[in-house]
């Protein structure tokens, strides 16, 4: 067919009728049709935009904060802000700044969702920061710092006995105690009250006096007065008078002293975290993308066996088992214990004389986790002509137990030695 458009015409024709006189008048006419040139060119696209700026949400390894940030787009390829990569913890050349390329950036994948204007990134899961779920924290709830009043308290126990011609007695067993916020005075001891035609009449018996105050923050408590020095499992203790200063764990029961079960794992995408105990579910927790340690078991001590079940949000998962042995012998890496007792000795304690000897008497030991298995221990003694020094280890030997070992070596008007090994 041409490209042009032929000349046609058409007549018309056209009737009037004219009902009045019962007449009929036409008329036609001759119409030419209208003559075109060549057909009019086919419409342009629209150019194509070769840079626009988006305002997209960004998620890194399908984790996202759901934050808008401005995204240059020039085609297929997408910059962003240095500073909102980094916070992202994506591996940046040095000296970067402004606006940085992503598609430039190696081991990083780019995808854009339309439909939920989100530009998703995949990066290696060893750059995202790890991840440690510990039971030794408050899991970022606030910790009251301790308080106390000022008061006094006084406790009694009162015991009476009747026996055949011995004569009625009655003992009493009493504790006063005055609290403040700069520690506690106690004083304890006994008050037997006999008859009065019994032979021994009534006496009073003092056992403990002493001022303790606990420094919570610090998890070390201070004792001047009375006191038993504390000891290790191969060592003694000594009842004492003067002063001891020493590690008190139980101002914290929130944390744990001993090493936990622990496992180190990594999540390619946002998933679930279930901790199975000997078959028991213990815990559930919900773990961003990148590697992760888990140390929030319960109290354990003893064998058992750990399963780990990761599931991610298509359902998908994967377990792990993990067996263990956890001993509250050993001591956290990190950890340390000690005690530092100075004074002198106590003698007939209990027996209603308080009797003190007059030389210094010096008793302490230190212990501290250097690893999660290894714990090293140290302790002293001296009084007068009598030192001693000893050293021991406690180990954990896997999933069988632990090993723990001493050596001590004392001095007086000669040498005695003395060691021991116990799993």
């Amino acid at each position: 067919m041409s490209g042009r458009l032929r000349h046609s015409s058409q007549r018309l024709f056209l009737c009037v009728s004219l009902l009045a006189g019962g007449a009929i008048l036409c008329a036609s006419r001759t119409f030419a049709a209208q003559a075109f040139g060549d057909l009019p060119p086919p419409p342009t696209a629209l150019p194509v935009q070769e840079q626009a700026l988006y305002y997209l949400t960004l998620a890194v390894n399908g984790y996202s904060d759901n934050r808008v940030i401005p995204v240059s787009v020039n085609g297929d390829r997408y910059a962003i802000d240095a500073s909102e990569l980094t916070r992202r913890h994506i591996r940046l050349p040095e000296n970067a700044a402004g606006s940085v390329d992503i598609n430039g950036l190696p081991d990083v994948t780019v995808f854009y969702d339309m439909q939920k204007q989100q530009l998703q990134l995949t990066i290696p899961t060893d750059w995202l920061p790890q991840q440690r779920f510990d039971t030794g924290s408050n899991n970022g709830i606030p910790r009251l710092s301790a308080q106390s009043s000022t008061g006094l308290l006084f406790n009694y126990n009162l015991f009476y006995t009747s026996p055949p011609h011995q004569g009625d007695s009655m003992n009493a067993l009493m504790e006063q105690r005055l609290f403040s916020e700069h520690g506690i005075l106690s004083n304890s001891g006994l008050w037997v009250i006999k008859n009065p035609y019994a032979d021994e009449g009534s006496r009073y018996r003092r056992y403990d006096t002493y001022w303790r105050y606990s420094d919570s923050e610090r998890m070390v408590s201070y004792q001047l007065g009375d006191f038993i020095s504390n000891s290790l499992t191969w060592t003694q203790s000594m009842r004492m008078a003067g002063l001891r200063i020493g590690r008190n764990f139980n101002l914290r029961p929130d944390i744990v002293t001993y090493p936990m079960l622990q496992y180190a794992g990594s999540a390619a995408v946002p998933s679930t975290l279930d901790l199975f105990i000997n078959g028991f579910k213990t815990s559930s927790t919900a773990l961003n993308s990148g590697p992760f340690t888990l140390t929030n078991t319960p109290y354990l001590n003893g064998a058992g066996e750990a399963t780990i079940i990761t599931t991610d949000a298509q359902g998908r998962q994967i377990s792990t088992s993990v067996p263990f042995y956890v001993s509250n012998t050993l001591l956290r890496q990190g950890f340390s214990d000690f005690d530092l007792s100075v004074g002198v000795l106590r003698r007939t304690y209990g027996m209603g004389q308080d009797r003190y000897t007059s030389d210094p008497a010096f008793s302490g030991f230190y212990r501290y986790g250097v690893t999660q298995s290894l714990t090293l221990a140290g302790h002293g003694e001296n009084v007068r002509d009598l030192s001693l020094l000893g050293a021991g280890a406690d180990m954990s030997v896997g999933r069988w137990g632990t090993l723990s070992t001493a050596y001590s070596r004392s001095e007086q008007q000669g040498s005695g030695l003395a060691s021991g090994l116990t799993v």
